[in-house]
Formats: C-alpha cells, structure tokens, sequence
C-alpha cells in the first residue's frame, strides 16, 4: 500500500471543532484506502478546499477535480489554487447535471443531508466511480439530534447507520466501513452550538447549502497551530467510540457491488 508523508491536518484553515475531528478520522481511512499510482479524485462540496490539498499532494493522486454549487467556494479554491495545474474547479450541481468522466475516487462530505433526492444522487455518484474505487461520504448523525445548526445549514435530515447503509445498497453501492465520530467534544460543544447558531428566515435553503461549506466566521481568524493541539486529545479519544452512537456525525467508505 501506498503511504503519503503528508498529514491532512497541516491543510486545515478554519478549525471548526466537528470539521477538525473529521479530517482527523479521514486522514487515516485515506491512508488505508488509497493506494497504488496515477488516480484521480472527485470532490463534492469541497468548501474552503482543505481535503483537496491533501489530496492533489498525495503520492497516488495524479489529477483532482472540485465541483461547488456556491461561485464562493469556487472563487476561494481558484485562489488557492491558481499554481496547482492537475486539480480542475468549477462550479456544478452533480444533483442535476452528470460530468464526463469517472473518478478512482470521490469524497462528499456534509453534502447528501442538503439533497432531497439522497438516493438518486447516490446513484449519480456510483455511475461517477470506477470500478474498484471508493467513495469517501460523510453526513450529519441522527435525528435525535437536529439541532440549530441543521436549521441554519439548510439540512433535510441526519441520519442513522441502518439508514445510510441501505440507501447506499439502493444506489449500488456497499458501505465498507462505517465510524461514527466526534464524542466527547462535539457533545460537549452542543450547548454552545445551539445558542451560536441562529435561522435566517430570509435566507432560502439553497442559499444556507451554499454558504454552508464555506461559513466559518468564528474560527477563521484562530491559528490552527495554536487550535490543533487542543483536538488531538479528543481525535485520540473518538477513536474508541468509533463503533458506538454517541458521536454526532458519520464517515462512511463505500464501493460498487
């Protein structure tokens, strides 16, 4: 297996706590799932842009492409990457329109709770994948726990394990491995996301969704050299809840049937 010296962490820009505690958990399904030479990658929402520049630097990964409904995001990656020649960006909806060409692997992280469609867009992503390739997929956890956050986001829904995993079997796909992740510092954090988080009635959903990926006002001006520190206790500790339901969020690897 092919091994990458570059951890996803050195990437981050804005450290959100649950966004933080997610990369830490990709950081190593990535480096047990992607492997071998000249890959290529989709990725979905991609926000600010952290996990595709780790992913344009991994030693498999010879192209990228970046596709984001909001013209922000789009124009922050173009900024960002205006002297990477092998990662394409542009602004597309997968949920309406296919692209022309398939990837050895896709990431969409906190996108499919924004779909009202979630399986058909499944399906659209399975017919993006190669054969044998892997979809990096993470979604808000449980509807026991909506909160103020999904509100402002512009969320359908959250969702439990049984429920992902068939829905991903009815789109063609099989969850590989399934981690429940963020205990105990998302649940710690809950109380203060409910009081930060306010609905904006004014604001249409579509306009939640895109501004979801790139909204992270409170954290954007702390250093993640001084932040980062402070998660890796709590990275370390989710590792062991993993299996459980106590998190509030799901990383999901899938493949085709």
């Amino acid at each position: 297996m092919a091994t990458s010296n570059n951890s996803i962490h050195k990437y981050i820009t804005a450290p959100a706590p649950r966004f933080v505690l997610r990369l830490f958990a990709l950081d190593k399904l990535f480096a047990k799932y992607i492997s071998g030479s000249n890959k290529s990658f989709l990725e979905i929402g991609p926000g600010r842009g952290d996990v595709c520049a780790y992913l344009i630097e991994h030693p498999s990964i010879a192209k990228g492409t970046a596709v984001d409904l909001s013209d922000k995001s789009v124009e922050i990656l173009k900024s960002r990457f205006k002297k990477t020649i092998n990662l394409e960006i542009f602004c597309h909806d997968i949920a309406h329109n296919n692209l022309n060409e398939s990837f050895d692997y896709i990431v969409a992280c906190e996108v499919l709770e924004h779909i009202d469609d979630d399986v058909e867009f499944l399906e659209k992503i399975n017919a993006l994948l190669n054969p044998n390739g892997y979809l990096f997929l993470s979604v808000p956890a449980y509807m026991k726990k909506w909160q103020q956050q999904d509100v402002h986001s512009g969320h359908v829904r959250r969702y439990e394990k049984a429920e992902i995993q068939e829905k991903l079997s009815d789109a063609g796909l099989v969850a590989l491995n399934v981690l429940d992740y963020g205990f105990p510092l998302t649940t710690l954090l809950y109380p203060f996301r409910q009081l930060y988080y306010k609905d904006d009635e004014n604001r249409s959903k579509i306009e939640k969704t895109k501004s979801s990926g790139t909204e992270r006002a409170l954290f954007s001006k702390v250093s993640p050299d001084l932040s980062l520190p402070l998660y890796y206790p709590f990275a370390l500790i989710q590792r062991l809840f993993y299996k459980f339901e106590f998190g509030d969020g799901l990383i999901i690897v899938a493949t085709k049937k």
